[in-house]
């Protein structure tokens, strides 16, 4: 039997579905990054680099948060 041709609708919820999922990888690559470097920077003896690196992990926290609600909005699994 023939495959039934998918709406247009659907390919683009199934492309935000995507997009959004991949969003979150991506930030959660950046916070474990961040976190990694700011240990680092810390047991270096950079304290300000290791704050900043912090800094920026917990901004990139924030995002993964927006990026998780949306997808939770959509009733999608990360």
């Amino acid at each position: 039997m023939p495959e039934a041709p998918t709406s247009p609708i659907r390919l683009q919820v199934a492309s935000v579905e995507a997009a959004l999922q991949q969003v979150v990888g991506l930030h959660w690559q950046a916070i474990q990054q961040y976190t990694a470097q700011g240990e680092h920077f810390a047991r270096w003896g950079y304290a300000k680099l290791a704050d900043a690196a912090r800094a920026d992990a917990a901004e990139e926290h924030g995002h993964l948060q927006k990026a998780m609600a949306r997808l939770e909005f959509y009733d999608i699994a990360p």
